[in-house]
């Protein structure tokens, strides 16, 4: 029938498009480094420290390279780490800036990974869930671990802490 789309055409569409968005993403990360406007913004609602921009630039840089590289026969990694950078995306909207609507976006990219991993056959429904939340839950933990380390200062202690500073020269 040729109304019926194959699964490895999916896969074809899904790689292609999630390349696209991280490819645009990665370019405005990794640029910023010259101008800092992304950075600021990203601090002011995170905390997340100026110098982590670019690294998370060029993550999204190297997922969509294992996308394309040897016409996508890594997306098994490349799916990995995007599923460990939405599980820091997810902590960074839903801990850090207290606004958990705005992490769909990376619940849809979990999505397109559990999506890729299943229709290209290596993996069942059940294993592509398990490997893509338990990626997820890897970049969750390091977002906390990262918070801990005081690496990442969370805008709302941040603000507590300048008003102590302002109580102290009073």
């Amino acid at each position: 029938d040729m109304a019926y789309i194959q699964p490895s055409e999916w896969v074809e569409f899904l790689r292609l498009l999630e390349t696209g968005i991280l490819g645009f993403m990665a370019f405005l990360f990794t640029s910023d480094f010259f101008k800092g406007i992304l950075a600021r913004e990203l601090e002011l609602e995170f905390g997340i420290p100026f110098w982590m921009v670019p690294v998370i630039g060029l993550v999204q840089a190297s997922i969509g390279f294992l996308n394309l590289y040897d016409n996508g026969k890594h997306l098994m990694y490349s799916q990995m780490i995007l599923g460990f950078l939405m599980g820091g995306c997810f902590f960074s909207h839903t801990h850090l800036a207290k606004n958990a609507k705005n992490s769909s976006s990376a619940v849809i990219f979990l999505a397109f990974g559990i999506a890729i991993h299943y229709l290209q056959g290596y993996l069942d429904l059940h294993s592509a869930i398990l490997l893509q939340c338990g990626c997820g839950m890897l970049g969750y933990v390091t977002g906390a671990l990262l918070v801990s380390a005081k690496m990442i200062v969370p805008p709302a202690v941040k603000a507590r802490e300048e008003q102590v500073q302002e109580k102290k020269q009073q």
